[in-house]
């Protein structure tokens, strides 16, 4: 009984007051499974590397998976996605624990986020690690938001941590530029990313091998990176209101906002933008040839409450594509969103000549395309769809050379606000 008043004497200081019962007992038993989490993890990748019980390592191990995290040495308590299904850590969801962990405690909520950061966990790279299986994936950028966020939870305004917040920005910016240099392929200011936490609104798996051996411009990557220079430049700022010097690191920060809301909606003309649908796709570019937009209406675009909100939450990915599915194919290979069913869309092979890459959109009911885009066999020129034919351009799914969206159409339109609001 003595340890059952030390919990409730512990929750009523914790839970919010004036609310009902019964949310009460929600925020009580969401406290506790976070509490829940907190798991000893071992793991040393070099010893790991050496094989198991005195037998000598296997070649799968010694060139396989968290091969190259040699310097990885955990020992530690981590709060893990959840100790009894998802017993393993993984650094992003750690990030989103970390807020409502900073109203349990604080101390261990600055202590974890700090850890990642530390030498033996980020990599000399300045990549952090992803999680257990495979440290090298890519997941959103999401800890210095998190970081930014505990900083100002943890502590009443007027008493919070500077040293934490300082200590966390500076390997922040390690992580912040090996972002710009291994996922801004083209240092155009677009970035690619892979998986990002949406394995199932591609039309095939961002986080391996892309067709013809491409890479992707994402606008998920890319408004990703925005919100990361949003985040440095908010911490930047607090951290100038004691230390000047740092007034010159968010200047920096800032500029490379703007040039990612202008490089999303204006590079090559229209950016990662399609002013036509309204819409925000993601571009694949093989061999450096012309960017072949992926019409994929997914949650990374643009929310459209007609497509993407269902009685039961948020899709992934729009309700359009229950209708029209999204065919892509290179080199023999075809990929489709949604899967493949019964009655499936005509081969590209029927709409475009052979040799070439296409993707389209089809609509079940008459069987046909909607939308081709076919990449040309010869060198990168003019964007294909302005130097074709005007019926060609009129089919085409690469979008026309045309304006780019006015001001109060860019997403970063509200910084000003934004910035007052920091």
């Amino acid at each position: 009984m003595a340890r059952i008043a030390e919990s409730d004497e512990f929750y009523e200081e914790i839970i919010p007051k004036g609310i009902s019962r019964d949310e009460r007992l929600i925020c009580r038993q969401g406290y506790a499974g976070l509490l829940w989490t907190k798991q000893f993890f071992h793991y040393v990748i070099e010893n790991w590397l050496q094989g198991d019980n005195g037998a000598p390592p296997s070649p799968a191990r010694l060139h396989g998976r968290n091969a190259d995290w040699q310097h990885f040495f955990a020992r530690d308590i981590l709060s893990m996605p959840d100790k009894w299904e998802y017993p393993w850590f993984a650094a992003w969801d750690t990030a989103f624990h970390m807020i409502p962990f900073a109203a349990l405690d604080p101390d261990f909520t600055k202590h974890q986020l700090l850890l990642l950061l530390r030498e033996w966990y980020m990599h000399p790279n300045g990549q952090l690690p992803a999680y257990e299986w495979i440290f090298s994936d890519v997941n959103p950028p999401v800890h210095a938001w998190a970081v930014w966020r505990v900083y100002k939870i943890a502590d009443p305004k007027g008493q919070r941590d500077l040293l934490f917040l300082e200590r966390a920005f500076q390997k922040l910016l390690l992580n912040f530029t090996w972002w710009v240099n291994r996922k801004g392929v083209e240092g155009r200011h677009v970035f690619g990313g892979g998986f990002l936490g949406l394995d199932n609104i591609g039309v095939f798996d961002r986080s391996h091998a892309l067709p013809g051996g491409g890479h992707l411009n994402q606008a998920d990557g890319t408004a990703w990176m925005a919100s990361f220079c949003l985040t440095m430049l908010a911490m930047a700022l607090e951290l100038a209101l004691e230390k000047p010097a740092y007034e010159d690191i968010a200047s920096k920060f800032f500029e490379h906002f703007v040039n990612i809301c202008d490089a999303i909606n204006s590079l090559g003309g229209t950016g990662l933008w399609d002013s036509e649908d309204g819409f925000y796709y993601n571009q694949l570019i093989i061999n450096h040839r012309e960017p072949i937009p992926l019409g994929i209406r997914s949650l990374v675009g643009l929310l459209d409450p007609k497509e993407f909100l269902s009685n039961f939450g948020i899709r992934s990915l729009s309700k359009a594509h229950e209708a029209k599915p999204f065919v892509f194919e290179h080199a023999g290979q075809r990929h489709e969103i949604p899967t493949p069913r019964a009655r499936r869309p005509p081969t590209c092979s029927a709409a475009t000549p052979t040799g070439r890459t296409c993707c389209y959109s089809t609509n079940i009911s008459t069987r046909k395309p909607a939308k081709v885009s076919v990449l040309p066999t010869k060198p990168a020129g003019p964007r294909w769809s302005s130097a074709s034919s005007a019926n060609a351009a009129r089919n085409s799914c690469i979008p026309s050379p045309r304006a780019p969206p006015t001001t109060r159409e860019l997403p970063g339109q509200s910084m000003s606000h934004r910035l007052r609001r920091m």
